[in-house]
């Protein structure tokens, strides 16, 4: 199972490689919403990964993640630091209810 260890917490986290032959494939940043996990992609990731790498995570204080308390700025700095460590510096984004603003804010950081 694939930890990253930020500062003492765990987060789950899964990057799915692409199916497709190109070798000019694009990675995906999927953040699920509020009391949901990574699975809550499960039924499109198979039409994704056709197209794309795949990255996603279980926030802070769910499902495989450790628990904590939960802060905005946490969830951009840790996105941020995901990204890096995976070494993605291009990908589109996608988030869920509340959490669509880590995907703009983290986009908008790496590009600055």
């Amino acid at each position: 199972m694939p930890y990253i260890d930020r500062n003492g917490m765990n987060i789950y986290y899964e990057y799915l490689h692409s199916n497709s032959l190109n070798q000019q494939i694009d990675a995906i940043l999927i953040i699920h919403g509020a009391g949901m996990n990574l699975r809550s992609w499960d039924l499109i990731v198979s039409y994704l990964k056709q197209h794309y790498h795949i990255l996603r995570y279980d926030l802070r204080g769910h499902e495989l993640s450790d628990k904590g308390p939960v802060r905005v700025a946490w969830r951009l700095l840790f996105t941020l630091f995901l990204l890096e460590r995976l070494n993605i510096s291009s990908f589109f984004a996608v988030g869920h209810g509340e959490e669509a603003y880590v995907p703009c804010c983290s986009v908008q950081s790496v590009t600055s």
